[in-house]
């Protein structure tokens, strides 16, 4: 069996008779005739053009196959063409599976889908494979283990190396599978306030992912005690203070966000009374503001970012009725917020029905886990994760999904300044 894995021409003959025979006949021949009446360095140079010419789509292939026009090491290079070796491996095993059925009712042949391979190690990973849709390959490439097939594949290459998501391309005719690298260090680092980049709604987390409020509108934080959440959750604040948002903070461990100072921009709440009334003037807040927004869409909308800490520790001081209150009002920024631009994080050590309500839980586009998470764990978050990665202890690491995006690994912002001393200042600077 014969093959081409040509951009122009992806053809598999499975016929004896090579359908190369036309390149190399037209090759000797020229070269023959060059051999025969060209001397010195027109001989080399008219030879270089000839094979040039011959193998031009092979040329092309090439620079397309392994993106060089994103070159970004030799490194990176020789990890495109071996993931390309890999997975045109793994199609060549599907035609010899379906080889019997093609063989007589499509000529002896089958297109084979082109493959598209990018990796970059140079500012933490970023990878991705893509390969084209063909009629004979659609079902291969929409089952759900071709996932764990590729990851498999790939385990060969380097053990790190993970599949987590898949999509169809824009224009509908391949598929794009996300390429992780679980050992890749894609964590920023701020070390001092400056470090705090202003990109009004959106907020850098690593090399690969950023919060953008006006497209996920609200978050969970999840993780046991020391798992870095409630710096996490820090970073998020100061970010919004430095933007100028209203910021509005429920700690019922009356921990470090109870550092926090109150101001005319910032509330902080601790005591059980209070933080139910302080939520619940916030919920009167957005829904006046939505009223002068319905009758005046020219209005100034001011960001608010309500944080509630600890949630499972809140509801656990109250009683039946005082819960239902708070629900209430939980469910109301979560469904009504996004209008007003009433941004809600929940911060919780486990994201399970009974701290978390589905109907709060489905409105979280922002869902950072972050420890050494159990399976139970993971599923209140990641109902459809299908990424294993053998998380460290490192304290800000774990799993992120956003908007419904693919599950992958995640380091929070390694926070080398006391980020409630810069949030207590009148300025971020």
């Amino acid at each position: 069996m014969k093959n081409d894995m040509l951009r122009y021409r992806k053809v598999y003959d499975l016929s004896e008779e090579s359908h190369f025979k036309w390149r190399w006949g037209l090759g000797a021949v020229g070269t023959l005739i060059i051999l025969i009446n060209l001397g010195g360095w027109w001989r080399l140079a008219t030879l270089v053009a000839l094979w040039s010419i011959l193998e031009i789509d092979y040329l092309i292939n090439f620079v397309e196959e392994l993106q060089l026009k994103k070159y970004s090491g030799l490194s990176d290079l020789i990890q495109r063409w071996l993931i390309l070796w890999q997975v045109k491996k793994l199609l060549e095993d599907e035609v010899d599976r379906i080889v019997g059925v093609y063989q007589y009712g499509r000529g002896g042949k089958i297109k084979v889908p082109f493959v598209n391979v990018y990796v970059n190690h140079s500012h933490g990973f970023k990878g991705q494979i893509e390969i084209e849709l063909l009629p004979e390959f659609n079902s291969f490439l929409n089952s759900e283990t071709i996932n764990t097939q590729l990851t498999s594949q790939l385990k060969y290459l380097n053990r790190n190396y993970v599949v987590t998501d898949v999509a169809l391309s824009p224009t509908g005719n391949s598929m794009i599978y996300t390429l992780n690298d679980v050992q890749a260090d894609n964590q920023i680092k701020i070390q001092r306030t400056a470090n705090i980049v202003n990109h009004e709604a959106k907020v850098i987390l690593d090399q690969n992912h950023i919060i953008d409020w006006d497209q996920e509108y609200h978050g969970v934080v999840s993780g046991t005690t020391g798992s870095g959440k409630t710096m996490l959750i820090e970073y998020l604040i100061a970010n919004a203070k430095k933007n100028g948002w209203d910021i509005v903070i429920l700690d019922p461990k009356q921990s470090d966000l109870a550092k926090i100072k109150n101001t005319k921009q910032i509330i902080v709440a601790d005591q059980k009374d209070q933080m139910l009334k302080v939520l619940h003037d916030t919920v009167k807040e957005m829904q006046e503001v939505q009223r002068r927004y319905k009758e005046n869409t020219n209005i100034q909308l001011v960001p608010h970012l309500v944080v509630v800490d600890e949630l499972a520790a809140l509801k656990s001081m109250l009683d039946r009725k005082e819960q239902q209150q708070l629900l209430n009002d939980l469910k109301q920024l979560a469904l009504l917020g996004r209008q007003a631009k009433f941004h809600l994080l929940v911060g919780v050590q486990q994201a399970n029905a009974n701290n978390i309500p589905t109907e709060i839980r489905e409105q979280l586009g922002i869902k950072i886990l972050l420890g050494n998470s159990t399976p139970s764990a993971r599923k209140f978050l990641f109902e459809d994760c299908i990424i294993e990665v053998p998380l460290g202890n490192a304290v800000g690491q774990g799993l992120i999904s956003i908007n419904d995006g693919p599950v992958s690994p995640f380091k929070a912002p390694l926070i080398q300044t006391d980020l409630i001393e810069a949030i207590n200042q009148p300025v971020i600077y």
